[in-house]
């Protein structure tokens, strides 16, 4: 496509005088018609002018090719076809208007290179773009959805519909925090020989970091998390261990009275449970009490168990200077039997036997005194040794001997005397006696006399 030359926009015989100017009679036949007077269809339409169109016919088409040619200019960019094409012309394609932005010809297709810039489109062009001096009132009248969508392609969250806090104090639902208002995630870090030695001086409503070596920190090694309230003078400090699986949890506050920082404290939980020593408390592998105890329940309230099957199990009571003074309990190994010892006493003993006797040890030939009567249920062993029942026997009567004398057997009593009536006389014949018998031993026996 050769260089062409910028109409000047004048239209050829667009001043010419009446009769100076008529339509060619027969554009499509062309300069044929000055021949014959006929149409391409060979209708008549003119007289022949023998092959030389009058001034009139001239002055008609070029004035109407020159009108079509300024209105092109006014009104039309050409349609790209395959040529070459002029630095910076425009051309339509695929519903776009194209720019030769490059410094030179083209004969690249819109699209496929880097000559032609896309400027618009043809058709819908108030609903695709914006005007700069509207500042965005096309979106805002398309209403919620189109604001939306405006606001996701551009990056921006929910916090840019909502306003901003006024102040500190401002609890305005939806109001947006300000800096400053919030906690922080700082850079900040306490360690001994940086710039920030001391937990003392970190930032507040924010969050820093703290080495175990911190002056005046948590001897944690990890995030230190910092909040305040009313006039930032009453803070608060939480430091947490990122180590040995995160346990670790201590707090301290500020006392914005005095001053001064209070004391670390830990904070235990189900992860991180406290010691026996950490609470005061008696360790479940043992230790010393120093108090007395009260257990208040119903049933077995204590039950002591041994650690090893048959072992021997037993309390032992003891000294301030821990000498024995008693035990109670199974005292041996493989041995059943449950004794109440004192060491006292000298060993003395009341051991409850595992096959159901019991037996009392007296030390140092004491006696067992008993308070009270001792009322058994069983006798079977009294019978041998001890007398259950008395009795008189079978009387009989015992005759004088001859000496004169009437002398009953040992163990009889005497029950009264037989006399006979002689010589004018009552003379005492015998005596009357009965045995005095005991029942020992299943049987009744005589007693020795």
């Amino acid at each position: 496509m050769t260089q062409g030359t910028r109409p000047d926009g004048q239209i050829f015989a667009s001043q010419a005088v009446s009769g100076e100017l008529e339509d060619f009679p027969a554009e499509t036949r062309g300069w044929g018609v000055t021949v014959d007077g006929n149409d391409g269809a060979g209708n008549k339409v003119t007289d022949p002018t023998d092959g030389i169109p009058p001034m009139e016919w001239m002055n008609g088409i070029l004035n109407k090719l020159s009108a079509q040619i300024f209105w092109n200019m006014r009104h039309a960019i050409p349609a790209w076809e395959t040529g070459v094409w002029d630095a910076g012309a425009f051309i339509t394609y695929s519903g776009w208007v194209y720019y030769n932005a490059s410094a030179a010809e083209t004969s690249e297709t819109p699209g496929s290179g880097s000559a032609w810039v896309k400027l618009f489109p043809l058709s819908g062009m108030d609903g695709r773009y914006l005007e700069i001096s509207k500042n965005l009132e096309e979106i805002a009248t398309e209403g919620t959805t189109a604001q939306g969508e405006a606001r996701d392609n551009l990056g921006l969250k929910s916090a840019a519909t909502h306003a901003a806090q006024t102040s500190k104090d401002d609890t305005t639902t939806g109001s947006v925090l300000l800096t400053g208002n919030a906690l922080a995630i700082r850079t900040a870090k306490a360690r001994s020989g940086d710039a920030i030695t001391s937990t003392d001086d970190l930032p507040i409503n924010s969050v820093s970091f703290a080495y175990s070596d911190a002056v005046n920190g948590s001897g944690l090694a990890g995030s230190i998390l910092s909040f305040s309230g009313l006039n930032d003078s009453y803070s608060v400090q939480v430091s947490a261990m990122y180590g040995g699986g995160g346990k670790r949890i201590k707090f301290r506050t500020h006392d914005g009275d005095a001053k001064i920082w209070n004391t670390w404290y830990e904070l235990y939980h189900t992860g991180h449970i406290p010691t026996a020593s950490e609470t005061g408390a008696l360790p479940i592998t043992g230790g010393t009490l120093t108090g007395p105890v009260t257990v208040q329940d119903d049933g077995s309230a204590i039950t002591i168990k041994a650690d090893t099957l048959d072992a021997g199990l037993y309390i032992i009571f003891q000294e301030e200077d821990g000498s024995n003074i008693a035990y109670i309990g199974k005292g041996s190994n493989g041995i059943d039997d449950v004794a109440f010892s004192n060491y006292k006493g000298g060993n003395n003993a009341i051991i409850l036997k595992a096959d159901g006797s019991i037996s009392i040890s007296c030390a140092h030939g004491k006696n067992l005194n008993v308070t009270g009567e001792v009322v058994p249920t069983l006798y079977g062993n009294f019978d041998a040794r001890y007398v259950s029942n008395i009795q008189l026997g079978a009387q009989v009567a015992v005759a004088r001997d001859s000496g004169g004398y009437n002398k009953a057997a040992a163990g009889y009593v005497m029950m009264g005397t037989y006399s006979t009536y002689q010589d004018s006389n009552w003379e005492m014949d015998s005596i009357l006696c009965k045995p005095m018998q005991k029942y020992i031993n299943g049987a009744w026996v005589t007693i020795s006399g």
